[in-house]
């Protein structure tokens, strides 16, 4: 009795020829799961990655720029530099913040190292008391899609409110992240001056003291027990310049109540020193729509010009103007296009060379079986976690 020898190609060959209903059935399979992977594979500017790096935020708040490298800065890098697998360590501080990056090597398990991090921070000593919780990510590579830009006559008070509505649309839309640039960060000034102190015998920083300690958010511990436990915490963190101003600084029967803004000039402004955008000699706002990793790009492109076609024409009436810029997901639009067109005038020439050379019969198989490879490579594509993008395009 013969054995067939499975491991020779010409086995295989021969069973199709045999067996037509097979071969016909393989390439109906591969067709299906071609157009079915094709579904599936996200479109993106550059191949997806593992990032492997974190941030560790520190914010101290009325500390000055020395006090927070000595302080804060110092001591956690001095517990993060025994970190397994750390491939660099980089700090910046101003003041007010501590941001240390953290980068690992390659191939790193991020979430053990996140872990790691965490706990580190948690076990440094003697920081400052009145630091406000360490704030500790991981860091994501994300696409631009594109950027929108809103500018009007009325300055950049009228524009937040409209970069804050327009942001919460794009999320609800299903836009994965909106990033500004341009909005201003504001700060609370608040200026007592000298002949007031001296009126009152107190000394300034005993008005900042009383200030800090009368504006925070607080835990105030827990309530009940089991599942009913609930978390309690004091919310006196003020906002705005009224409620500053509202806020009592000291009663006596003597003095009566004293509110500092009896004493002091109150004020919300931007903070100096920060990069604005313009349009047209006026102020604008860019807001940038970043795509998620599982995301495709031309997915949220539609999202953004449904967006244009709905909210546009509103803005206008209201004097405002919101221009799409920056359109990064048409460098990946205009790569599939010229891969495309390139490929089908490539398979009209090899369909013409076939059909010049070899009979009509075999040269029809082989043109479908062209297309159909293609197919089938696109599903087993998908199924190892490709994406089209500019790498896997070339």
């Amino acid at each position: 009795m013969h054995n067939p020898d499975f491991s020779k190609p010409h086995y295989l060959i021969d069973t199709f020829t045999r067996h037509r209903l097979a071969s016909n059935l393989l390439m109906i399979m591969l067709a299906l799961a071609g157009f079915w992977g094709i579904r599936q594979l996200t479109v993106q500017l550059n191949p997806a990655q593992d990032a492997n790096e974190a941030s560790v935020s520190i914010a101290w708040p009325g500390a000055s720029a020395e006090d927070m490298e000595r302080l804060v800065t110092e001591p956690v890098e001095q517990q993060l530099r025994s970190l397994t697998r750390l491939a660099s360590l980089t700090s910046k501080t101003s003041d007010s913040l501590s941001e240390i990056s953290v980068t690992f090597d390659k191939g790193t398990d991020m979430i053990d190292a996140m872990d790691r991090i965490k706990q580190r921070v948690s076990q440094v000593r003697d920081l400052p008391g009145d630091i406000e919780p360490p704030v500790i990510q991981r860091s994501e590579y994300l696409d631009t899609i594109a950027a929108i830009l809103i500018s009007g006559e009325g300055g950049l008070a009228e524009l937040v409110p409209v970069a804050r509505e327009i942001e919460r649309d794009l999320l609800a839309r299903g836009i994965d992240t909106v990033e500004f640039r341009g909005v201003p960060d504001e700060e609370i000034a608040i200026q007592v001056d000298s002949r007031t102190l001296f009126e009152l015998g107190v000394p300034l920083s005993a008005i900042a003291t009383r200030v800090l300690s009368g504006s925070t958010d607080v835990p105030a511990g827990n309530l009940g027990g089991g599942q009913l436990q609930r978390k309690l915490r004091s919310l006196e963190q003020l906002r705005s310049a009224e409620e500053f101003a509202e806020m009592p600084l000291q009663s006596g029967a003597d003095k009566g109540l004293v509110r500092l803004g009896d004493i002091a000039t109150i004020e919300r402004r931007q903070r100096d020193d920060q990069r604005l955008v313009y349009y047209d000699d006026r102020p604008a706002i860019m807001i940038r729509l970043r795509r998620g990793p599982e995301s495709d790009l031309l997915d949220a492109a539609d999202i953004l010009y449904a967006w244009q076609a709905e909210r546009a024409p509103g803005l206008e009436a209201r004097g405002i103007k919101a221009t799409i810029w920056l359109e990064a997901w048409r460098f990946a639009w205009d790569q599939i296009s010229l891969v495309f067109k390139n490929g089908v005038g490539g398979l009209a020439l090899v369909v013409a060379i076939l059909f010049l050379f070899l009979n009509g019969r075999v040269a029809w198989w082989v043109t479908l079986g062209i297309p159909v490879s293609f197919l089938g490579a696109l599903a087993f594509f998908h199924a190892f976690g490709g994406s089209i993008n500019f790498i896997s395009m070339i």
